[in-house]
């Protein structure tokens, strides 16, 4: 079965510029922490790496202002690159590189756009 060895956000939600790693070395992970430290933050990280969307974002179309810049980080440089980056180990023990770069936020009407990469192509 595929496993996640390690997942990198950069800019993306709560996570500030500068790559972060989170490393799993075990089948099973637990995000635990208080209210506001980024719980929520990694599981959209990587439902937008695997999809390219979040869900919660795209079913609530009453509410599209309040999505509006929700996947960059407000408070990191627009040059800045977003991106979620994951090492996927094989069944057979090849390893992977998955990369989901943000190329535009969703807007007030507008869907998000993203370019994804497997071994940097």
């Amino acid at each position: 079965m595929p496993k996640i060895k390690w997942i990198e956000i950069n800019g993306f939600r709560s996570f500030g510029d500068g790559p972060q790693r989170l490393e799993f070395a075990s089948p099973i992970a637990v995000a635990w922490g208080p209210n506001s430290q980024g719980k929520t933050s990694i599981a959209e990280a990587i439902e937008f790496l695997l999809t390219g969307i979040i869900c919660r974002c795209e079913l609530t179309a009453s509410a599209q202002d309040e999505f509006a810049d929700a996947l960059r980080n407000a408070h990191i440089p627009a040059s800045a690159k977003v991106f979620v980056a994951a090492c996927i180990e094989t069944s057979d023990g090849a390893t992977h590189t998955m990369q989901r770069t943000l190329l535009e936020d969703y807007g007030k009407k507008n869907k998000c756009s993203s370019a994804l990469s497997v071994d940097g192509h």
